[in-house]
């Protein structure tokens, strides 16, 4: 159902470069979610990037805005590259797409007849400073609690995709891959997967 458009820009200044990209998500129809892939030297840059990025989207976008993730990994053409996925028009399916809110986190709400979808992105931790596992508790605890407001559970996620940075390196004699996997695994026990992992 999704379809997803990619952007890239180059040689401007961060800001001038996100506004341009995001000028182009603006134009087309029933955005539901964004994806930005841009470099950051460290956790305050990245801040200031999501910041900026957030408060573009709530200005720019009508209700329901789509939800948007920053992955801090430099794009391997352009400086910043930007995914748009929407919801293409279909003839005689009437989709509705809502906003909503489980404690802090904003995610998206589809429906179409007997079919309900929920879209979130840029789940992550409160405070970027604590290590991997701690971080991914909070995470996993915000995914939890949409799923919890839809009447749904961990089985059912369809796609998840995770970035970490400094995957590999190693901290307290754990590797932080490790530590985001057994969290990971500790939220997904609480579900019966009749149809696999996502």
């Amino acid at each position: 159902r999704i379809k997803c458009n990619l952007y890239k820009a180059e040689g401007n200044s961060w800001e001038q470069m996100a506004e341009e990209l995001l000028s182009s998500a603006v134009r087309e129809e029933r955005v539901v979610r964004l994806v930005l892939f841009t470099r950051c030297t460290d956790n305050q840059e990245y801040k200031f990037q999501r910041s900026f990025l957030e408060q573009w989207v709530e200005r720019h976008f009508v209700s329901p805005r789509p939800v948007l993730s920053l992955v801090a990994q430099k794009p391997l053409v352009g400086e910043l590259v930007m995914e748009v996925h929407s919801l293409p028009a279909t003839v005689g399916e009437e989709v509705t797409v809502e906003e909503q809110m489980a404690s802090s986190v904003r995610y998206l709400r589809v429906t179409s007849g007997h079919y309900r979808e929920i879209i979130a992105g840029g789940l992550y931790a409160d405070d970027l400073t604590l290590p991997v596992r701690e971080q991914s508790e909070q995470v996993f605890g915000k995914a939890e609690e949409i799923l919890k407001a839809e009447q749904m559970s961990f089985g059912d996620i369809v796609r998840q995709w995770n970035y970490l940075e400094r995957i590999t390196d190693i901290v307290h004699g754990n590797q932080c891959y490790q530590d985001f996997n057994d969290i990971r695994s500790q939220f997904y026990a609480s579900s019966e997967w009749t149809s696999g992992y996502p």
